[in-house]
């Protein structure tokens, strides 16, 4: 492959009536063969860059849509797990219901059966140590503190 500087650098031989044509003629035919090359490498070069601007620019829409798509899923994704925490949350509102109806019920039947044995409650005195406003109520059966409950 030539080189620019040798271009730069070729010398003739002169003679009678200036350079001798033969080696202009060889030096020619050199500097033609290798323009020639390098201006179909610079085609070919040319024509694959052009190729790799076009799957670049596609490559490019197709991560744009993607992108556009994974937003629209993450969006759909937050609101059905929106949704879904909520049916949880209502879910559990219910099951907490249900369990204190069924606890009340227990519980107002025990009263029930409380109110046939008639335990005698009554309201005792607060130490001196605790908050004036606050009372203390036991019915009175055990003589530990742990009998009392204060309101």
């Amino acid at each position: 492959m030539m080189q620019p500087l040798d271009i730069k650098t070729q010398k003739f031989q002169k003679g009678l009536l200036g350079y001798k044509a033969a080696d202009v003629d060889s030096f020619l035919d050199t500097v033609y063969k290798a323009y020639s090359e390098l201006y179909s490498e610079n085609e070919k070069l040319s024509s694959n860059l052009e190729k790799l601007n076009a799957t670049l620019q596609e490559n490019r829409v197709k991560i744009f849509e993607l992108e556009n798509q994974l937003k629209e899923a993450k969006t759909e994704s937050k609101s059905s797990s929106t949704k879904q925490t909520k049916e949880k949350a209502t879910v559990k509102e219910e099951t907490k219901q249900n369990a204190s109806s069924k606890f009340f019920k227990k519980e107002e039947a025990a009263k029930v059966a409380n109110d046939e044995e008639d335990d005698e409650i009554f309201v005792g005195e607060i130490e001196d140590s605790r908050k004036p406003d606050r009372m203390m109520i036991g019915d009175g059966e055990e003589e530990e503190d742990m009998d009392f409950e204060f309101l």
